[in-house]
């Protein structure tokens, strides 16, 4: 069967020919009818109009009269109902006439189809005979068929579409104009009652007597949608007659978002818990809902926190913490600044109770002007630890636990971090020294004084005791003098004057555990310091041995990389400068070489360049570097290489990460011998998939 939308395609061809001198109209185009094509159209047409007319029980002619000059958009309704028609009459063919007849008057009374039109055609709940109530009591009136959608989607119960009266009874009642200006006063009472075949008859006697009250029907069916079976149940002191006498639009909003997101289920509350949940519903209010909401949004995952714990004692003890949580949330500007900054920088607090506990045992503005030493002390510890720790050091910027110390030290000892230098210690202490004084201005209590900070003169404050420490010499360079303002975050602070030439100071590293820190400098006012003097003095130059091997990598890197790629990486290539990397650096850049050649050859985008020689170059050592010259010479049996760089450097890296982690969990135990061991067991598992290599044979 040749479908409408067939006609289209001959369009071009219909308008060109102008030698025929009949035509018809037909979704809105002009079909040349004496044209070969033209005849075959025409019967395409005719088809279509007897699978109509056998779909609805209508003659053809009927067919032909209404779809005359009609558009494609209303010709497609009438598909519509064609395939609804079908669906309806399948098990029932003797109402094929009937509902045929329902159909035609529909699309009689479609004048310009609309989505709405369209919507309640296919998705409309019921009969074609209220369908056809429907759109003949809407008079192609578009608010008239909104409110029919707006019943459909809102009020009707997909699953007893014998409800579906009520949408044809709303149109043609006496009062229809007003449920049309005004449904949503309407729709609780409509929902509420859907299931009363009266329901329009009781509407219209409430209207015309003056007696609906819409907010009644509105405050019970929000009491449906909280006390539900299987939900929330109600008790002596939380149940519907309490909510409805204390109702607030937004203590029904919270009280529904809780109970969907905190998961509180029939037989969870206990006694005392439903009057911590009523006071919540009581003093909520439009300006506090939204940060209510947002808390329960912060522990909502927790119906599916710990499943194996008693879920209802859980929920108890969360809901008086939320009660608690809310009255210093709202009480306290800087518990809620607290708060919204853990929640912005993911500080991991499992619980309600939790927060409850660290804004008891540390004053919420202390919590707030030191929130990064706070978030430094949080990730680091728990429990009954945190709650301590954070009493202790907040106002501590360098706080590190054993296990942080174990960890940091084991990093740098392994080079993954440098130490962190002495400009960045003091620019974290000159911070924490700041925000010191704004905690001091304002008498250390919740009362914002506005004051003015004064200048802070560097050269009264005390900095930690430190130790020198030895670094790894590099090329010598000459002694570079380092000139960097200090400038505070505070905005109140006033110019910095200058204060005594400061004398040298050479980079030097903390201890492993910095165990007295200065206590914090009092405020004076002095003469304004614009800028902190820090000289560097270079270190001393590398070993004979060292710089051989520097020069030769420089001999390699310059003939290969480009002459930016060669200033951008000179000093990194220098500075991870060893004999064992230098030997296998051509080979590196050959791999590199052959791989861009039959990236070329198979007209594939290059993958690796010379930049990418340094990422291998610098993660080779004594443990890998067997697997690495592996990777780097097996072949496949045409002789292509069959690892290329970036190959490689993700497995290496790989595996050194697992060294890592391994030594970290075991840092006693871990030996560089597990390491070793480790990569051996990689490499012979290389080849036991790929097998040896083979050795190039020694020409004489």
């Amino acid at each position: 069967m040749n479908t409408i939308t067939s006609f289209s395609r001959n369009n071009q061809y219909q308008m060109k020919n102008n030698q025929v001198q009949s035509n018809v109209q037909f979704q809105g185009l002009n079909v040349r009818m004496l044209t070969p094509k033209g005849r075959k159209i025409q019967r395409g047409i005719m088809e279509h109009h007897h699978d109509i007319a056998s779909h609805l029980g209508q003659n053809v002619e009927t067919i032909v009269e209404i779809t005359k000059g009609a558009s494609l958009k209303k010709l497609s309704l009438l598909d519509r109902l064609s395939s609804r028609a079908i669906a309806v009459t399948y098990k029932h063919p003797e109402k094929t006439k009937e509902v045929g007849d329902h159909a035609v008057n529909i699309f009689k009374n479609i004048k310009k189809p609309s989505k709405t039109q369209v919507y309640l055609i296919s998705h409309g709940h019921g009969s074609f005979e209220t369908m056809d109530r429907v759109f003949e009591a809407a008079h192609n009136n578009p608010k008239r068929f909104k409110l029919a959608e707006r019943v459909n989607r809102e009020v009707l119960d997909t699953r007893n579409p014998k409800h579906s009266e009520m949408t044809a009874e709303l149109l043609e009642s006496k009062n229809s104009d007003k449920y049309v200006e005004d449904f949503d006063s309407y729709k609780s009472y409509l929902i509420l009652n859907r299931k009363d075949e009266n329901v329009v008859k009781n509407l219209d006697k409430m209207v015309e007597s003056g007696q609906y009250n819409a907010r009644k029907y509105d405050i019970e069916l929000e009491n449906n949608r909280i006390f539900t079976p299987g939900g929330l149940q109600e008790t002596p002191v939380l149940n519907r007659k309490v909510l409805s006498d204390n109702y607030t639009k937004e203590g029904h909003t919270f009280l529904n978002y809780f109970i969907s997101n905190f998961g509180v289920k029939e037989g969870s509350l206990q006694a005392g818990n439903d009057k911590d949940l009523l006071d919540i519903y009581k003093s909520t209010t439009k300006e506090n809902v939204g940060t209510r909401m947002a808390i329960i949004d912060r522990f909502h995952y927790h119906k599916f926190f710990n499943i194996n714990a008693d879920q209802s004692k859980r929920e108890n003890k969360e809901i008086s913490a939320l009660k608690e949580l809310f009255q210093k949330v709202e009480s306290d500007k800087h518990a809620k600044n607290f708060f919204n900054k853990t929640v912005k920088h993911n500080i991991d607090i499992d619980t309600v109770q939790e927060y409850v506990d660290i804004l008891n045992s540390t004053e919420p503005k202390k919590l707030d002007v030191f929130f990064s030493n706070a978030a430094n002390i949080m990730n680091q510890t728990s429990g009954n630890t945190r709650l301590k720790t954070l009493s202790k050091e907040i106002e501590n910027p360098f706080y590190r636990s054993r296990a942080r110390i174990e960890h940091d030290n084991y990093e740098i000892q392994e080079g993954y971090r440098k130490k962190p230098s002495i400009l960045k210690k003091a620019k974290k202490y000159i911070k924490n020294q700041i925000n010191k004084a704004k905690y001091n201005i304002t008498g250390g209590s919740n009362k914002v004084a506005k004051q003015e900070v004064k200048a802070i003169d560097p050269a009264t404050i005390e900095m930690p005791k430190l130790q020198p420490i030895v670094k790894e010499p590099v090329a010598a360079k000459p002694a570079l003098e380092v000139k960097e303002s200090v400038s505070s975050p505070a905005a109140e602070i006033k110019e910095i004057a200058p204060a005594k030439p400061a004398a040298e100071v050479k980079e030097v590293a903390p201890a492993a555990e910095i165990k007295e820190i200065a206590p914090a400098a009092e405020v004076k006012e002095a003469a304004p310091v614009k800028t902190v003097k820090i000289s560097r003095v270079a270190p001393k130059a590398p070993n004979a041995k060292k710089l051989a091997v520097i020069n030769d990598v420089n001999g390699i890197i310059e003939k290969k990389l480009g002459p930016k790629v060669l200033k951008d990486q000179k000093r990194e290539y220098a500075i991870k400068a060893t004999k064992m990397r230098m030997n296998m650096l051509p080979e590196i850049f050959a791999s590199i070489k052959e791989t861009r050649a039959a990236d070329r050859k198979a007209g594939r985008k290059l993958n690796v360049s010379n930049k990418d020689a340094y990422g291998l170059y610098s993660i080779i050592n004594g443990r890998n570097k067997k697997l690495v010259n592996y990777m780097l010479k097996k072949r496949n049996a045409d002789g292509t290489r069959m690892f290329d760089i970036k190959d490689i450097i993700t497995t290496v890296s790989a595996a050194e990460k697992k060294v890592r982690m391994d030594k970290y969990a075991a840092p006693k135990t871990y030996k560089a011998a597990d390491a070793k061991a480790y990569y051996a067991e990689l490499l012979d598992s290389k080849i036991q998939q790929y097998g040896k290599l083979e050795h190039s044979k020694k020409t004489k």
